[in-house]
């Protein structure tokens, strides 16, 4: 449950695909931007592009050419790629959406982090140096590169697209073993036997994460019964056979009168995939939040008591979902805040230097059929729940204890 991704923006593109075929993408690391290429005529381009096109420069209170000229002065300045590419990822997060970025890869550990109470803890290892250092999952991170781990999130927080402030903070909190750049970083560990410093180079040995060291396709969904009256599946991405993978853990779980659909972990994909399960889970007819098309149930639709779990990751695809079963007041929402940001049907650009760049292009933002913002404002649960760090240390899920109490409280 706590291995959460290491990059999230990276999840949103590659399941965005499913939206936007046909769009070329080219994805390439900051250090491969031609050396000698005009960085400014690059920036004014891209720029420009965002300043006519870019949804929600109005409704998020951004002028557009004041950013430009800001990052203009900071480019004409820059004498690297790797000075040029900060700054392009610097102001891609200065546009404050989830799905505006410049695409660039990224080196990565085998390791992650969790935010909990203003702790940070490692939830996974897999890395040789961490394990050689005896250093151990749920072992506290105390600082980076010595700067107190709080303070080095909220610095590197600039380089984070997200919708939201809560979004931006788990965003570079999951990206605390990932980095655009090589170069080497200092973990400062608190360990049973005392604090240890453990020094990563980032670029030796780049974890890709458009490729994979397994033939089998990682399937979208668990499921398990809880009690004998508790289903529970977690949805774990809105992309590829998750309809098909859903139904087939459905049918087998539907009869309980009571069913907990857990998306904390879903970072979206495509929409239509969300609304096809969400059919499902609802008992009247609705319009649909993104393509505003009818939601219809299903003959065999759930009917008993339905909780859905969500957390900060809960976005885009994963989002609207959460959305749709919200306004059809089938559903209890449970945990933490969503992140903020349902997609507004982002479009993909190619720049002249290699990379590719992304940002929400439509006329107009989109609301729900009921009038909810589908951008800049997180979906509150009903009840709200967050993991504490004593359950996090026994290993126990803070969330879904709270729903099983409650149900078999009431």
């Amino acid at each position: 449950m706590e291995k959460i991704l290491k990059s999230a923006i990276l999840l949103l593109i590659l399941s965005c695909q499913l939206r936007c075929i046909g769009q070329k993408i080219s994805y390439i690391y900051i250090k491969d931007i031609p050396a000698t290429a005009d960085y400014v005529e690059d920036f004014k381009k891209v720029s420009d592009n965002v300043n006519e096109k870019y949804t929600h420069l109005k409704d998020k209170n951004i002028n557009g050419i004041i950013l430009q000229n800001e990052y203009l002065a900071k480019v004409k300045n820059a004498k690297t790629n790797l000075e040029y590419g900060s700054l392009l990822i610097q102001y891609f997060a200065s546009l404050n959406n989830s799905h505006s970025n410049a695409i660039f890869k990224k080196f990565y550990i085998n390791c992650s982090a969790l935010l909990l109470d203003n702790h940070v803890f490692i939830s996974y290892i897999g890395d040789s140096v961490f394990l050689k250092n005896g250093i151990k999952e749920k072992d506290e991170i105390l600082k980076i590169n010595n700067s107190p781990v709080l303070t080095y999130i909220r610095n590197e927080s600039k380089f984070t697209s997200a919708s939201t402030d809560l979004h931006r903070t788990y965003l570079t909190v999951s990206g605390l073993f990932s980095s655009y750049f090589e170069e080497s970083r200092t973990y400062t560990i608190k360990t049973s036997s005392g604090e240890k410093d453990v020094t990563i180079h980032f670029g030796e040995t780049p974890l890709d994460k458009t490729s994979t060291t397994s033939n089998q396709t990682p399937g979208k969904i668990e499921s398990k019964i809880l009690n004998d009256s508790v289903a529970y599946i977690s949805i774990l991405s809105m992309t590829g056979n998750v309809v098909e993978e859903f139904i087939k853990a459905f049918d087998t779980l539907s009869r309980k009168p009571f069913l907990i659909i857990d998306v904390r972990r879903n970072q979206g994909g495509n929409s239509g995939n969300s609304e096809k399960i969400a059919e499902y889970l609802i008992s009247e007819k609705q319009k649909a939040c993104v393509s505003n098309r009818w939601l219809n149930p299903k003959d065999n639709h759930f009917t008993g008591r339905l909780f859905i779990l969500t957390s900060p990751y809960t976005v885009s695809a994963a989002e609207s979902f959460v959305l749709d079963l919200l306004e059809s007041n089938n559903a209890t929402i449970i945990g933490m805040p969503t992140a903020g940001d349902t997609g507004n049907q982002p479009q993909f650009y190619s720049s002249t230097l290699g990379y590719s760049y992304w940002f929400p292009s439509r006329n107009k933002a989109q609301v729900s059929p009921k009038g909810f913002p589908m951008e800049g404002e997180s979906i509150k649960p009903h009840l709200a729940v967050s993991k504490t760090i004593a359950d996090f240390f026994d290993n126990k899920d803070t969330i879904l204890e709270y729903v099983l109490t409650l149900i078999k409280n009431k």
